[in-house]
């Protein structure tokens, strides 16, 4: 009876994904997570960073760069993916990580890197002046749409213009469509 159950909801949430993206779309994702460990495929973002005003909040949401202590507290939370492992280095390179909170809890966060960052399996990209590397960002499922991550952004872009940086590079593989469509939305082009 529970392997019915499991099989029910993997089934909803496949159509789901096919109503959402498409039908060739979902194949390719899946294909794609199938072969994550010996191929991967991304496209390189490059955008202008605008000087841009934060988006209106709704009530009890705050934007604001997090202490090394707002990041330590929000490690206890899996689902945000956070550890001690990444932040510290994240930390001592210089890496600015702005977030978002309702009320006391982070919910959302995106990382910036003025210098060397990492970009997953074993690498990493590194940058200078007018370059800054965006890298993971994420919103936790319950509060994603109502406009966090484009606060976020403008709040990231504009410190980062400050200091001269005036140009984002991020990368993102071809599977992640979320990911692709923010990154399209806020101006980058691969």
């Amino acid at each position: 009876m529970r392997g019915i159950q499991i099989l029910r909801r993997k089934v909803r949430s496949f159509r789901d994904e096919v109503a959402r993206w498409g039908l060739l779309a979902d194949l390719y994702y899946y294909l794609m997570r199938s072969v994550s460990g010996t191929l991967v495929i991304a496209r390189v973002f490059v955008r202008d960073l605008p000087a841009a005003r934060p988006d209106e909040l709704p009530d009890g949401f705050s934007v604001r760069p997090a202490t090394r202590d707002d990041l330590l507290n929000a490690s206890s939370n899996p689902a945000l993916g956070l550890t001690p492992r990444s932040i510290y280095p994240a930390i001592r390179r210089g890496d600015r990580c702005d977030a978002a909170f309702c009320g006391a809890q982070l919910v959302a966060y995106v990382w910036r890197s003025c210098t060397e960052a990492p970009m997953g399996r074993g690498l990493s990209v590194t940058t200078s002046k007018p370059y800054r590397y965006g890298y993971d960002a994420f919103t936790l499922p319950q509060y994603r749409g109502i406009g966090l991550h484009d606060a976020l952004s403008a709040v990231a872009d504009n410190y980062c213009i400050s200091r001269g940086f005036t140009m984002g590079i991020s990368y993102g593989e071809t599977h992640n469509f979320p990911s692709t469509r923010m990154t399209r939305r806020l101006g980058g082009r691969a």
